[in-house]
């Protein structure tokens, strides 16, 4: 749903997209938005040829195991000034110390806004608004 907004209202940009289900990927292929498509977990490197002026994980954050690794290549991805925009749940944020993780990474990485928690799924019967998420921005430095 991202790349749909971002599509729409910037026609000309350039979107690449990462998942391991197969099957998100066949959906996402469909709806050609993406010049390009890795079937590849966020913690492995992926080969690129060029750095990104935004990298997004909007609702991603909670399936990754090892967000240090990630933080790293996502540091090795972005262009100077680039934009990391992701999306995390405060009880997962809490439980993986994002605070700190985010600290080591501030020769890399500024925080550009901190969003204040905001209801998850907050239509979702069984979330409603027990779970929280943040919205974090970061630039490369």
């Amino acid at each position: 749903m991202f790349a749909e907004e971002i599509k729409r209202k910037y026609k000309k940009i350039i979107i690449d997209g990462c998942d391991i289900s197969s099957q998100s990927l066949k959906i996402a292929k469909q709806k050609k938005l993406y010049r390009k498509l890795f079937n590849k977990s966020f913690e492995k490197k992926i080969k690129i040829s060029n750095k990104y002026d935004l990298i997004s994980m909007i609702g991603s954050m909670t399936y990754c195991k090892k967000p240090e690794v990630l933080f790293s290549l996502i540091c090795s991805y972005l262009k100077k000034n680039g934009i990391f925009i992701f999306t995390h749940r405060i009880d997962l944020w809490e439980k993986q110390n994002f605070d700190k993780l985010i600290q080591e990474f501030k020769k890399y990485l500024k925080i550009e806004y901190r969003f204040r928690p905001l209801g998850y799924l907050p239509e979702n019967i069984d979330f409603s608004n027990k779970v929280k998420i943040r919205i974090i921005v970061l630039k490369k430095i």
